[in-house]
């Protein structure tokens, strides 16, 4: 299982915490180019990027690209290389009678299935929210979860941590997940989801690879 943190030079910090609340991994999530370091835990690199021009600058040295979610998400997911993108259900359009606004509709949830999308519930937001609006959030929340079901996307939740009072362990966001209708089976799949995405990008940039399902053998 893998969380998403974003450190304010207290990286070492991070990394030991993650370890005590049972997390595999980590991915450090920073807004501009920063040097890699090596920690005693497997720990990725993301980029929180804007628009379409920062993803193709990133592609190639970041092992996972974010995006928070805002007016032209279906054009995000349909047609760019990021990764995962978060906050869809933190919107502004209200809900309607048989339908919540979850940011996500049938045809979005194919892409993100076909794209290899990771839908994100940004755990900060949650936290922050009043209690009339943190109920529509998981309103929308779960509706994703259904529409996760139907097409096979992955979809996780992290902290976006920036202290390490702001995690939360592995096992209270898995039980979240299922309190919110996630089975257990597809809980745990979707928190690796972000490390196994991570991996492959990394793979892609060595020498090994040469096209999709093709790789240099010695």
């Amino acid at each position: 299982m893998i969380d998403v943190v974003m450190p304010n030079n207290n990286e070492a910090e991070l990394v030991n915490m993650a370890k005590e609340l049972g997390y595999d991994s980590l991915c450090f999530l920073y807004e501009k180019t920063v040097k890699r370091r090596k920690y005693d835990i497997p720990v990725y690199y993301g980029i929180l990027v804007e628009g379409f021009d920062e993803v193709r600058r990133f592609r190639k040295e970041r092992d996972l690209i974010f995006v928070k979610s805002g007016d032209k998400d279906r054009e995000i997911i349909e047609k760019s290389k990021v990764d995962a993108i978060f906050d869809l259900e933190d919107n502004k359009l209200k809900d309607r009678t048989h339908f919540r606004s979850s940011g996500l509709d049938h045809v979005m949830a194919r892409f993100c299935h076909e794209k290899e999308k990771t839908v994100v519930v940004n755990f900060k937001t949650l936290l922050a929210a009043g209690l009339l609006r943190r109920a529509v959030l998981i309103g929308r929340i779960m509706q994703n979860i259904r529409l996760m079901r139907k097409y096979g996307f992955n979809m996780t939740i992290v902290s976006f941590a920036k202290s390490v009072k702001e995690m939360r362990s592995a096992h209270d966001f898995h039980s979240l997940l299922v309190s919110l209708g996630m089975h257990p089976s597809e809980a745990k799949k979707g928190m690796g989801a972000l490390e196994r995405i991570a991996k492959k990008n990394i793979f892609r940039r060595s020498e090994r690879y040469i096209a999709e399902g093709v790789e240099y053998v010695d």
